[in-house]
């Protein structure tokens, strides 16, 4: 990726870095202005040969699809989607070459909405299916990170149904939560995160997309209030013997300081939302390179402050030793890539304080996250973890003492 594709260097403007507020103004090119289509596959079962071969090989011919229901989320909960494999077989001399050249695939991704009404609602509620289609459409080609090549977006006018038909990265490996990441993936990712970050820092053409969640907008942090206090204490009797009591008295200390954003006056950018490292493919490292890698899932995207992934990333995401031994550097790393693609006006002081808020919104949403789906053996495990990992996180950066300060 070629950094600082824009012209403009991506400053800090004035006190609060919020000449153009993310929480005080849209254009109202909502959802509306993505677009909705009505003629495309509600499901796995409804997709044809030749709607395929229509996004992939315009054209060309597709004799027949195999198709193959996938490990959706690690978690367990497959909370919003169906993700598919769909194996190809071209019809040989027949079918046309792709239009930029390549070869056809032998196979493709499709990500669905879910089948389960339940499922679906949760979906819809969190505009989940708006803005993975909105990221594709809309902000992909403008995020200066690697993601899969996309083939077709579409969303329905009841925003739930909709397909995202994708690359299929099969060589690369997933991230996997309860494992962790390398110090060395851990570094590739922080540099993903600052590409995508410095791409969009306090450009207002992400203003003018009001699909995306805004953490630090009024309304959500009501709600964002409200749903912790009911998932806290949820969380702490499902969980109750199985993390330690400095953990559970964190959580109970937490729902009094919610009420007010995390970072008001912080410069804002395109977030991910939702990069744990099993959103995360990793392309193997040759002839001593290091690994490339993907992201993927963008049903969180949102817009804030970029060091409030980055927290996200690395309390949950690493092991809580590794973490410690690797935190430093790698938070350094992260600012050093802002500055090389063309931030300015954002010292490391500033992106520290950011980081240490943003362990707090990641231990929230962890907690939120582990009372939506229902309990299973692996989703406990790997909820346990993640709240462990995200309470050591915000308690060795004294991060709740820094948000009663305000």
């Amino acid at each position: 990726m070629e950094p600082d594709r824009h012209d403009s260097r991506r400053r800090c403007r004035g006190r609060g870095y919020d000449a153009v507020s993310p929480r005080s103004r849209s254009s109202g090119k909502g959802v509306g202005a993505l677009g909705t289509s009505a003629g495309f596959p509600r499901g796995p079962e409804e997709v044809t040969c030749s709607w395929l071969a229509e996004r992939i090989v315009p054209g060309g011919g597709l004799q027949r699809v195999e198709t193959e229901l996938l490990e959706t989320d690690r978690l367990g909960a497959d909370q919003a989607g169906i993700c598919v494999r769909f194996e190809l077989h071209w019809n040989g001399a027949d079918a046309a070459a792709p239009q930029d050249g390549g070869a056809r695939p032998e196979s493709v991704i499709g990500k669905f909405a879910a089948a389960d009404e339940e499922r679906r609602a949760v979906g819809h509620e969190r505009s989940c299916y708006v803005r993975e289609v909105g990221f594709y459409r809309r902000l992909r080609e403008d995020s200066d990170l690697a993601t899969p090549r996309c083939y077709a977006a579409e969303l329905a006018e009841n925003e739930i149904d909709s397909v995202v038909l994708l690359e299929d990265l099969r060589h690369c490996i997933s991230g996997d939560v309860l494992t962790g990441c390398s110090a060395q993936e851990a570094r590739v990712a922080v540099e993903q995160l600052a590409a995508l970050h410095a791409s969009w820092w306090l450009r207002e053409e992400l203003l003018e997309h009001d699909w995306l969640s805004v953490p630090d907008d009024e309304p959500q942090v009501g709600r964002r209030a409200q749903r912790y206090r009911e998932s806290q204490e949820a969380f702490c009797q499902r969980f109750a013997g199985k993390l330690s009591e400095p953990v559970f008295e964190l959580l109970r200390s937490l729902s009094p300081a919610l009420g007010a954003p995390l970072h008001p006056d912080s410069p804002w950018t395109q977030l991910h939302g939702e990069d744990r490292c099993d959103n995360l493919l990793f392309e193997p490292a040759r002839g001593g390179s290091s690994p490339r890698v993907f992201v993927i899932d963008w049903q969180s995207s949102g817009r804030g402050a970029g060091a409030a992934d980055l927290a996200f990333f690395l309390g949950g995401s690493l092991r809580t030793s590794l973490r410690r031994k690797h935190e430093q550097g790698l938070v350094q790393r992260y600012h050093r890539e802002l500055q090389r693609r063309g931030v300015e006006g954002y010292d490391f002081d500033a992106c520290w304080r950011d980081y240490q808020l943003g362990s707090i919104g990641a231990l929230v949403r962890a907690v939120n996250s582990a009372v939506l789906g229902a309990p299973s053996e692996r989703a406990d495990e790997v909820f346990t973890a993640l709240v462990r990992r995200h309470a050591a996180h915000a308690l060795d950066l004294d991060a709740e003492q820094l948000l009663r300060s305000f």
